[in-house]
């Protein structure tokens, strides 16, 4: 890892590493592993760390996790209500 020194990281710093949005969008287990450890043994970055996800979150265009999980379970209900009723698609 070509990075500067973590402990001195900003929130900024934690947007531009692409192992911390790796790890943040849940794209590589090795990163994921990486910054969970680091994390948990630096807790005085937790509160910049989550900062840079929530900014991480705002510049993407994906859903959190938890309105991933409403919209399934929306398209799940809907599509076994169609079976129920007997609504097929073209």
């Amino acid at each position: 890892m070509d990075r500067k020194n973590l402990e001195n990281y900003q929130v900024e710093d934690f947007v531009a590493d692409e192992s911390f949005a790796n790890y943040h969008f849940c794209r590589n287990t090795t990163d994921q592993e990486f910054w969970e450890t680091w994390l948990m043994s630096h807790p005085a970055k937790l509160a910049i760390a989550e900062e840079a996800k929530k900014m991480l979150q705002m510049l993407s265009l994906t859903i959190d996790r938890d309105e991933y999980a409403k919209e399934l379970k929306k398209i799940l209900l809907a599509i076994n209500n169609d079976k129920i009723s007997g609504v097929q698609g073209e």
